[in-house]
């Protein structure tokens, strides 16, 4: 009889990690709905091809010429509203009942005038998302019954009425310094350290990693006595006390340029006010100052606006 030899079983190296994925794809409806669009296995999905929205944006060219110059000169453009497309298929394995309640759930979300956001993920990591609205379904004639078959592809359109891509958003705070705390401990002791805010004032900025420029929208809340915020010199101010619990919002969108305390319109109260964005790709230096106890702080936010949906 042969001897028995044991050994130990060889280790199968780990299988591969493919180096391509796809892009996440959702819409969230005006009613709370969401959508993945880019999972066939939800039973709402986008098809491969015919996708329309996702590139370059429609822009106007002012142009002028002169007798005495060749060619044209270019003066400036104007970005359009984006339109956008999806051949979208909505089905279920279910049966009737359940695809007839999957497509009035998908058409509720797709109203005129009810606006949604449509998400994009890339692989490379961050979220982007385009604010649009129903336009029209192109007249959809159905050639067979969709509620038999379980399912129907559609061609929708909508429009983006700020044709631009928002990535998320970037936001810094700092507080109120409390000068009655000691940056040491007692003698004899190891070093106690009181940190009242993460930035210093002398020192803040923000980034726009976006396309285009971007308008801080700043939230002040209290208790201050006085703030003045803006971006390298241009500034806003506001000199009127805020307690504790008091939350101003200042957004200084050209579309917007307000002031709300507490929900409350509060613009005409505003010290002298030169809204200023942060340009597009670039850091730039805060111009901030704040007075008043301990607790009340400064919050700004930009969204960067982006061209592209990745």
């Amino acid at each position: 009889m042969s001897p028995l030899v044991y050994g130990t079983p060889p280790v199968l190296p780990p299988a591969p990690v493919s180096a391509w994925r796809g892009f996440e794809v959702s819409w969230s409806g005006w009613d709370g709905s969401f959508w993945d669009l880019g999972d066939a296995l939800s039973g709402v999905f986008l098809e491969r091809g015919g996708v329309e929205g996702l590139a370059m944006p429609p822009h106007h060219a002012w142009t002028g010429s002169s007798p005495a110059v060749h060619g044209q000169y270019y003066r400036g453009h104007l970005v359009e509203p984006r339109p956008v497309f999806w051949p979208v298929h909505v089905y279920s394995d279910a049966g009737s009942v359940e695809w007839v309640e999957r497509d009035r759930a998908f058409w509720r979300s797709l109203q005129p005038g009810r606006h949604g956001a449509w998400a994009v993920t890339s692989p490379a990591g961050g979220t982007r998302r385009l604010v649009c609205r129903f336009v029209d379904d192109g007249q959809h004639s159905f050639p067979v019954d969709p509620a038999r078959q379980g399912w129907a592809t559609y061609g929708v359109s909508l429009i983006a009425d700020s044709p631009f891509w928002e990535g998320e958003p970037a936001r810094r705070t700092w507080s109120v310094s409390d000068p009655s705390l000691d940056f040491y401990g007692g003698a004899g002791k190891a070093p106690l350290f009181h940190v009242s805010s993460g930035s210093q004032l002398s020192s803040a900025s923000i980034t726009n990693e976006g396309d285009l420029e971007a308008w801080p929208v700043w939230t002040v809340r209290g208790p201050l006595t006085s703030v003045t915020v803006g971006v390298d010199g241009a500034t806003v101010q506001w000199n009127v006390a805020l307690v504790e619990g008091d939350v101003l919002v200042i957004d200084t969108d050209p579309t917007v340029q307000s002031a709300w305390l507490n929900g409350v319109d509060v613009t005409a109260q505003l010290g002298s006010a030169d809204f200023a964005p942060i340009p597009a790709g670039e850091e730039r230096p805060l111009s901030l100052a704040m007075s008043g106890p301990a607790g009340g702080s400064v919050e700004a936010t930009i969204k960067p606006r982006f061209y592209r949906a990745w």
